[in-house]
């Protein structure tokens, strides 16, 4: 199961650093844009806040002295290895 939680962790690094530059490329060129300029801000902002909450989650979770968190990812794990069955 540490493959998938490294997959997800890199793939997770991946897309925040990619929203984070779209949202920067956004910020540049608002004027331009106009309304729909706002609409795009925040969507790649949620887009980048979700991917920073993967990425910590996927930190703390990786700690093996974490009580709750830990179990609650070896449910998960034990849900993932029975969807490979």
């Amino acid at each position: 199961m540490k493959n998938e939680w490294t997959l997800i962790f890199i793939l997770a690094l991946l897309v925040g650093v990619l929203s984070l530059a779209q949202l920067v490329q956004t910020a540049k060129v608002l004027g331009e844009l106009g309304p729909f300029g706002f609409v795009q801000l925040v969507a790649f902002g949620l887009i980048f806040l979700a991917m920073m909450f993967l990425l910590v989650f996927g930190m703390y979770a990786s700690e093996d002295n974490r009580g709750k968190v830990v179990k609650r990812v070896k449910l998960f794990d034990k849900w993932l290895s029975k969807e490979k069955k």
